[in-house]
């Protein structure tokens, strides 16, 4: 990997020194040329300062504003965490971007062979079909979690970028795509036909009102999710966007992504506000939470032979709905039917996670949307 890296500059590495025993900065790991330093179930982090695949004006370098992340990070205090916490450096833009997507799509795959998991901080958000396109060689289908206030499918005929990088994950194979939801989106910033779009696909939305309502409610959303790319404009700004998620519910949804037992990356993108201490403060908070959830996953067998799992049947209308509640994490899933399907990737019976309220609206005759969704795309 080290022929795409540039390690940790010395400067940052005598900062790390100088720190309390007890920060980030003095416990990690800081790579170099050992790959036996990554081993299985540490977070690895990787900066990206590539930004020309973006539709969006970047008129500054954002070099400093990554090092403000990763010190600020650095300057935090770690958790009661097990698992080993790596900065792998930087990977620099190649002289083309084709350059930088390949190196992107190469480091992200060894990451993952190795069981780590790798969180990309920085760069333009079209980053996330090639964070993507290094789980071709896993053996199962992919669920994406898109935090963010655009849906960004855009047009597939036109080259990749941060605004159509989902139109690319759906046409080009391998078809490795089962399940695409947006957190946080904001329908006056979307077009109501890619609106459409995405229920025919029986893609997930979750407006940024209804998760503001009850943020606990997409958590099984982010349990189900292997792949997670959040959008830094889907935060609140004065300067920039009126609405959006505050720092606590950011904070909420990166814990949550990291706590769930499928996640296998993480990306966070558009970092472009020049000079905001702010927001890398704010960044350097959102991945220790992601690392604090990573740590206290609730390992448990999601299978329906499970026996701390109870059982519950409910008719709805002509269905026949089987929920699973796991009495050692108060957790629920929702089973749908076996999957027919010529790809072996899909031959399982699949435990779709689900809340509490999921399963009282089964009881009052009203099937769940999250279940519903699931089922159709099983069919096509």
């Amino acid at each position: 990997m080290l022929e795409f890296i540039e390690p940790v500059d010395d400067e940052m590495i005598e900062f790390s020194f100088s720190l309390n025993n007890n920060q980030i900065g003095k416990n990690i790991i800081h790579y170099s040329d050992d790959e036996s330093l990554i081993a299985n179930g540490a977070v690895v982090l990787l900066f990206v300062p590539e930004y020309r695949g973006s539709c969006d004006v970047t008129p500054y370098e954002v070099e400093e504003q990554m090092s403000s992340i990763r010190k600020s990070f650095y300057t935090l205090y770690l958790g009661n965490w097990k698992h080993e916490l790596v900065d792998l450096g930087t990977l620099r833009p190649g002289n083309k971007i084709s350059d930088t997507y390949f190196a992107l799509r190469k480091v992200t795959a060894k990451l993952l062979k190795y069981g780590a998991i790798p969180v990309i901080i920085g760069g333009s958000q079209d980053l996330t079909y090639h964070q993507y396109r290094a789980f071709d060689e896993l053996e199962n289908m992919t669920n994406i979690v898109s935090v963010d206030h655009y849906l960004d499918l855009g047009d597939s005929k036109t080259p990749l970028n941060n605004h159509n990088f989902l139109s690319h994950l759906i046409v080009n194979k391998p078809y490795n795509l089962f399940n695409y939801s947006v957190l946080g989106y904001q329908t006056y910033y979307n077009d109501i036909d890619e609106i459409d779009l995405f229920d025919k696909l029986y893609f997930e939305t979750y407006r940024l009102g209804e998760i503001m309502d009850d943020i606990k409610e997409v958590e099984p959303v982010m349990r189900d999710a292997n792949l997670v790319s959040l959008d830094c404009n889907s935060l609140m700004s004065s300067s920039n966007m009126p609405n959006g998620f505050t720092s606590r519910e950011i904070c909420q949804l990166t814990r949550y992504a990291g706590i769930s037992e499928n996640i296998k990356s993480m990306g966070i993108y558009e970092i472009n506000k020049a000079n905001d201490t702010l927001l890398n403060n704010l960044i350097a908070q959102m991945i220790w939470y992601f690392v604090e959830g990573h740590n206290y996953q609730m390992k448990e067998r999601i299978h329906i032979n499970n026996p701390d799992f109870t059982k519950f049947i409910v008719p709805v209308n002509k269905e026949e709905l089987i929920f699973y509640f796991s009495e050692l994490t108060n957790r629920w899933w929702v089973q749908i039917p076996s999957l027919n399907s010529y790809s072996d990737k899909l031959e399982q019976n699949t435990l779709l996670a689900c809340s509490k309220g999921d399963y009282y609206d089964a009881c009052n005759q009203k099937i769940p949307e999250r279940w519903y969704k699931a089922k159709r795309k099983n069919l096509i």
